[in-house]
């Protein structure tokens, strides 16, 4: 899949691969990929810095009927 995704005003093109399921009342997208907080400004508190990391997995699941 191949798409923009855009957080706090700012865009960033994102390409993953999704998995299709066939269901009996539609069809199930799956994906998953990884983001890089300053690439968004997302700003982790120096407090947090030490257990948040700068990398952020986004997982999705959508259903189509």
């Amino acid at each position: 899949m191949k798409g923009t995704l855009v957080l706090h005003g700012k865009s960033k093109e994102i390409n993953t691969i999704v998995l299709l399921i066939k269901l009996d009342g539609g069809l199930e997208i799956i994906s998953n990929f990884d983001i890089n907080s300053k690439d968004f400004d997302i700003e982790i508190p120096t407090v947090l810095s030490v257990k948040v990391a700068e990398t952020i997995n986004i997982e999705s699941k959508f259903l189509l009927n």
